[in-house]
């Protein structure tokens, strides 16, 4: 059998430790806190992240746990419909549900460790790795210890998120001037939120609290909150109401981050003389922006297609045609959606030009003549 570690135990590593042949691979798991509540928020899954989930057992409960979706949608600050792009077959699940699903899924022949991983060669070795899987997102260990010049970099956007109870009817995303918000139903009746925008701008004030968001990391639950609060009544009163009625505790104010791109996911790390096969899948291979809401979908396909490849070597054969495999099946795909994911980032935030973008998006989406572009469009998340 071939011994397979996965550092990290997010989407990427249990999708993976559950898609893998417990008769041909010994399979180890180590993530520092598995014990972690994971943030709220919502993810879509597309068709072939549920393909994804299907492989690794875990559709049933995905969809069990989550609300079916159609469609995009993108307005403008009046409620004009920009854009609407279809996503037939997805659903949209929470990040708790998603990895409660995977965990489930996980064989009870899996080895699943708590440990803080610094120096991944060492844990190679005392796991005796014959394949060892950087599933540790975007600031991976594996990756740096293996690739020295690929830290992660800065994007320049903050992204405040959080769910709300205040119910809003599906999912639409808002553009506004140089920040978008999004606005999503939830399969238990909430609403999850974000308003995203650039670091390096002033944010809206709100009761005297006007600050830089380059100093986000200092606010602290209340002050998160009342910049999001005032960030989103540009959007209007429903953003506003459904943003004002989130536990300021729950507010998440993170910065993007994205992984430069790799000519390789797959190399050799080397332990006392050897070489050590090691391969990266998820965030650690393809940290992307969130504009396209395909990072988590990404990463469970990332794990398929690592597990069919090692499911199908032999008992004692060699790894390395399986990982090249995978490397050509999923590493020019996932850029494309790098990039991708970074062009609507830049679009959807532009400082000028915001009324020939959204004429320019109107004429490609082609809206339907039943389509009313002057009143709120029905949205469904994707």
């Amino acid at each position: 059998m071939h011994r397979v570690t996965i550092v990290g135990g997010g989407i990427a590593g249990l999708a993976l430790a559950a898609t893998l042949d417990p008769q041909r691979c010994e399979v180890t798991v180590v993530e520092a806190r598995p014990d972690r509540p994971p943030a709220g928020t919502t993810l879509g899954m597309w068709p072939a992240a549920m393909g994804a989930l299907e492989t690794a057992g875990a559709a049933d409960a995905v969809r069990h746990h989550g609300l079916p979706v159609d469609n995009l949608t993108v307005q403008d600050v009046d409620r004009r419909l920009i854009a609407r792009t279809p996503a037939p077959e997805g659903v949209l699940v929470s990040r708790p549900d998603l990895l409660a699903a995977l965990r489930s899924a996980v064989p009870g022949s899996v080895t699943q460790l708590t440990r803080t991983v610094t120096d991944p060669a060492t844990l190679a070795h005392e796991t005796r790795a014959d394949l060892l899987v950087g599933a540790d997102g975007v600031h991976s260990v594996v990756r740096r210890a293996v690739w020295p010049e690929t830290g992660a970099r800065r994007v320049g956007y903050l992204a405040l998120r959080g769910i709300s109870p205040e119910p809003v009817a599906g999912m639409t995303e808002l553009w506004h001037e140089s920040r978008i918000c999004g606005l999503s139903a939830t399969a238990d009746g909430q609403t999850n939120w974000y308003v995203c925008g650039r670091l390096s701008e002033p944010w809206p004030t709100h009761e005297g609290l006007g600050r830089s968001a380059e100093t986000f990391a200092t606010w602290d639950d209340a002050q998160a909150h009342a910049v999001a609060v005032a960030a989103a009544r540009r959007f209007g009163p429903e953003a506003g109401a459904v943003i004002s009625a989130t536990n300021p505790a729950g507010v998440l104010r993170q910065e993007i981050w994205v992984v430069p791109r790799l000519r390789s996911w797959r190399g050799d790390l080397s332990l006392r003389g050897l070489e050590v096969p090691s391969v990266l899948v998820g965030d650690a291979a393809h940290a992307m922006c969130p504009n396209l809401g395909r990072g988590a979908c990404e990463s469970l396909v990332d794990a398929a297609a690592l597990g069919r490849e090692l499911n199908a070597v032999p008992v004692g054969g060699s790894l390395d045609e399986a990982l090249d495999s995978y490397q050509r099946r999923r590493r020019s795909a996932a850029r494309r959606v790098q990039v991708a994911s970074r062009v609507v980032l830049s679009l959807s935030t532009l400082r000028r030009g915001q009324g020939l973008r959204n004429a320019a998006l109107r004429a490609v989406s082609r809206p339907s003549p039943t389509d009313d572009t002057s009143q709120p469009a029905t949205p469904v998340s994707p």
